[in-house]
């Protein structure tokens, strides 16, 4: 007997809340929302009928924190709960508490939940239902010797995913035998502190992986469609970053397949409700069941646009009791649909999040069925490190691939968002790259720079470097750039000489710098070399004399491990003197900073401990992130300047360091 829902609780905040709300409204559902005390004028606490405050900003104390969620739920008389995605989305004993309580929860069965929570599980029953699996592990064993020698029998490279993951969380990808034991610590960690369960399976690794998923629908009538695939390979660190629907140049063969594979998932498991079985897609085109998501996703709304549906309207009508409103062969798939989420995110720092307020965000005109945008802020609102740092959804439809890429052109300049920084260059950059344009994008792409098209070029390397120098004595003031880092520069040639050393793909460059009489002057710390004869040779590549200011364009992108630099069509890329993409050091390498807002997490030294080039000194986390802060260099713990549970901005001191004595006598001793 279908039972009408009148009032739904979500529980959750951001563009998601905002986007239920909205359907609730055309429906004539009366909403409530929650809220931390952060999100006290939030967007969707504005837009709801009503909203609760559920505790303090930390997640776990708010949007996490079911016993709250439930009595906002009691308090309000709902009849029902929408969870979104994240949070308590595939909470399967949060979804039991719901029932319990007599609630409707607007999500996927208890059993369905609790069995594609656990991947090893999941895996092992589709692989009996004639579900295609990658290869791996996924025992109860979890003693590091017993996966160490799993992964070698799979061999290298591994990817370790937590059992109870999802969004990139518990999730390292190890090349060598070496990387293993480290990798699977820092898995087991992320898992624990997000899901709860630091449990891991393995996998085979597949290099120039595509990420495709079917959007399945199932009603408690034991009907199960399909909404078609999408291609969600466009990602950074496995956070997608642009979806598209349905995926281009799919042989119709495989989609076919594919499609009928998911709806084995969706019957093998007594599917109810909205969920996404996603594949992975070899080079062969042969495809492999990854994870099942039960819950909306962030992307549904690009097969909203194909379909013509409204998936959160279905998920009410299937939670009421009723039956799906559309059969499989009343779905049709009609033009194409491209997502792209804006994110608080710095470009010129590997992508690390931007909190701040928004001093200005404009977005352009929604059109119905062609454009629309999915966005939980508005002007003069504020990132913050507690949440996930999305800024909006801009979603566009086309006749043809080509003309929703265009639309999609358009909406990205059409976009203005100030007061953070935003990945929303990087996106068109992304949009408009060949790998995407011939659809040959694969997932891991964007992490391995294959799209920065970085080239040997004729340009000498002096003319990057002066380059990187400016760049560096604009960024810092003096008192940054001292040179007790390499004492080297002074043995050499005198205390008005700076060192920069810098590694160009195998090589190691060390030079000293000094600016007079407006002229900038390059010389090489290293002054011969040995040729293969084991005679010594002039090294003259890294000399060099500019005009200073430097008279022609560049431009330097700096991450925390490397300098990207531009010089016209000419592109380099050098890593700076370190061995890790975290820890981020000032001018003379005496300071660890933050590389972001967020917060502290754990510190491994304490003052007058010696530490590696390389060793963690540190893990902290922001906006669902987890970093390790290592050590720039081999030194001595000076001083420490914060505690577990601080909350930092980027730049903040974490650490002082004094050189090992024994690396500067060797050093010395090499300049003599």
């Amino acid at each position: 007997m279908p039972r009408t829902i009148s009032k739904i609780l979500i529980a959750n905040r951001g563009e998601i809340a905002c986007r239920i709300i909205r359907t609730c409204q055309r429906l004539g559902i009366d909403t409530v929302a929650v809220y931390s005390s952060v999100d006290r004028y939030a967007r969707h606490v504005a837009l709801a009928d009503a909203a609760e405050c559920i505790g303090p900003p930390a997640p776990e104390k708010s949007y996490l924190n079911s016993d709250a969620i439930l009595a906002a739920a009691k308090k309000h008389a709902v009849d029902a709960i929408h969870p979104g995605y994240g949070f308590l989305a595939e909470n399967a004993d949060f979804a039991q508490a719901c029932a319990d309580d007599g609630l409707i929860f607007i999500g996927a069965p208890v059993a369905a939940m609790r069995l594609m929570a656990s991947k090893s599980a999941a895996k092992n029953t589709l692989q009996a239902a004639g579900v295609p699996v990658v290869p791996g592990y996924h025992g109860d064993n979890q003693g590091s010797d017993v996966l160490f020698r799993e992964a070698e029998k799979i061999g290298w490279p591994v990817l370790i995913k937590a059992v109870a993951g999802g969004g990139g969380k518990g999730m390292k990808v190890v090349h060598n035998a070496d990387e293993f034991h480290e990798a699977l610590a820092s898995a087991k960690n992320e898992a624990r502190k997000a899901f709860g369960d630091d449990r891991v399976i393995l996998e085979k690794f597949i290099t120039r992986p595509r990420h495709l998923e079917v959007q399945i629908f199932s009603d408690q009538h034991g009907q199960h469609v399909h909404l078609f695939e999408r291609d969600c390979s466009a990602q950074r660190r496995y956070q997608k970053i642009i979806e598209e629907a349905p995926a281009a140049g799919l042989p119709a063969k495989t989609r076919e397949a594919m499609l009928q594979a998911a709806l084995k998932v969706a019957k093998a498991v007594d599917y109810a409700g909205a969920g996404t079985v996603e594949f992975i897609l070899d080079a062969d085109n042969r495809f492999y069941f990854l994870e099942m998501n039960t819950r909306l996703q962030v992307e549904h709304r690009v097969t909203e646009l194909i379909t013509g549906t409204d998936l959160v309207a279905w998920q009410i009508q299937v939670a009421e009791g009723r039956p799906l409103p559309l059969s499989q062969d009343a779905i049709a798939c009609c033009g194409h649909a491209i997502e792209a989420r804006v994110y608080a995110e710095d470009p010129d720092n590997d992508f690390l999040p931007s909190v701040g307020v928004l001093d200005r965000v404009q977005f352009p005109p929604h059109q119905s069925g062609r454009l629309l945008v999915d966005s939980g802020v508005r002007q003069a609102d504020r990132i913050s490190v507690y949440y996930d740092p999305m800024i909006a959804k801009l979603v566009v439809w086309g006749e043809t691939r080509e003309n929703a890429i265009a639309a999609m052109n358009q909406a990205l300049a059409e976009t203005l968002i100030s007061g953070v920084k935003t990945n929303l260059a990087s996106l068109g950059e992304v949009l408009n790259n060949p790998l995407f344009l011939d659809n040959c994008l694969y997932t891991n792409a964007i992490d391995q720079r294959v799209l920065d098209g970085d080239t040997m070029d004729e340009m000498p390397l002096p003319h990057f470097m002066a380059a990187i120098i400016a760049h560096q004595l604009h960024a810092f003031d003096d008192s940054a750039m001292a040179s007790e880092a390499a004492p080297i520069a002074w043995a050499l040639f005198g205390p008005d000489w700076r060192p920069l050393t810098l590694r160009h793909q195998d090589r190691l460059l060390q030079i000293a710098y000094r600016i007079a009489n407006e002229t900038l002057f390059i010389r090489s710390l290293a002054q011969t070399i040995l040729s293969e004869d084991g005679q010594a040779e002039p090294l003259t590549d890294l000399t060099g004399r500019f005009s200073w200011p430097l008279d022609w364009d560049f431009k330097v992108h700096e991450a925390p491990e490397a300098y990207h630099v531009i010089i016209g069509h000419h592109r380099q890329v050098f890593e700076k003197q370190r061995h890790d993409s975290v820890a981020q050091a000032d001018g003379d390498a005496r300071l660890v900073l933050a590389p972001m807002p967020g917060e502290l997490l754990q510190v491994f030294v304490k003052p007058g401990e010696k530490v590696e080039q390389g060793q963690t000194l540190a893990v902290m986390e922001a906006m669902k992130m987890e970093l390790s802060l290592k050590a720039p260099r081999s030194a001595c713990i000076d001083t420490v300047h914060h505690r577990p549970g601080d909350i930092l901005q980027a730049g903040d001191v974490i650490f002082t360091l004094k050189p090992d004595e024994s690396d500067v006598d060797s050093l010395q001793g090499e300049a003599s």
